[in-house]
């Protein structure tokens, strides 16, 4: 086995693959935080409207 390692067979591929795979995890997890916050906003501005307090924010 450190035979393997050391001669790099195929391992330092799953590195580096790892490493972009971590990247495009961060960047999604990025991505849900962004959707979660944006839904929040929506929900909040449903709520006032299903309230009746719509029409005062158009007004501002």
């Amino acid at each position: 086995m450190a035979d393997v390692l050391e001669s790099g067979g195929g391992s330092g591929d799953v590195r580096e693959a790892g490493v972009d795979w971590q990247k495009r995890c961060v960047a999604l997890e990025m991505q849900l935080l962004r959707f979660r916050l944006q839904a929040g906003n929506i929900r909040e501005l449903l709520a006032e409207k299903v309230r009746g307090g719509g029409n005062e924010r158009g007004r501002e």
